[in-house]
């Protein structure tokens, strides 16, 4: 019997993402997750994080740059498509490369921004962090397309108080890389 490839098997956990049977689906944005944060930036607080939930094959699986692209966009749109679950696929989206996601996160947010619930939120703001703590190249023109202040500042006054906090977090992380923010070449003129 031959062994199955780890391609295969990603394949097979992105299907599993939009599984009827919830625990399954909850579980394959776990692991899709955990993939691309292994690929961008393992965890070095807990390393035997993957090697616990990954199989063999998902331990073995090398993802391209255009596989981890075409992944987050995949879970962005499940976001659109399955509010229900949309705070685990934003988990697991966020934990790509900032570079690979800020795009289809800032395109998501200008479509369905209002629409996101509480925990999605909260999960998009931990995403707008991390994009401004690690700033991909293309941060500064992203944000040009869609500044997402007005949202932040909307999920500041929630009464929800965890993200409020995050969304006030986001946004003074984000400042500098927003539109109208004086660059360091403007404020040395």
């Amino acid at each position: 019997m031959p062994k199955p490839n780890p391609l295969e098997v990603w394949e097979d956990l992105l299907r599993d993402a939009v599984s009827s049977d919830e625990d399954e689906q909850e579980n394959a944005l776990f692991l899709i997750g955990l993939i691309l944060e292994r690929h961008h930036k393992p965890n070095a607080d807990a390393p035997d994080l993957y090697e616990t939930h990954l199989s063999r094959e998902l331990l073995r699986l090398a993802l391209a740059d255009v596989r981890q692209k075409a992944a987050v966009v995949y879970l962005a749109k499940l976001v659109e498509t399955r509010p229900d679950s949309a705070a685990s696929a934003l988990y697991a989206l966020r934990r790509a490369k900032p570079l690979f996601y800020i795009e289809p996160l800032l395109d998501l947010l200008a479509r369905h921004g209002k629409s996101i619930q509480p925990d999605a939120a909260y999960e998009v703001c931990e995403a707008l962090i991390t994009s401004a703590k690690q700033p991909p190249t293309n941060l500064k023109e992203a944000l040009k397309v869609f500044d997402p202040s007005d949202l932040l500042d909307q999920w500041a006054e929630t009464g929800d108080e965890e993200l409020a906090d995050r969304a006030d977090w986001a946004l003074e992380k984000l400042s500098p890389y927003l539109p109208g923010a004086d660059s360091d070449e403007d404020s040395a003129e």
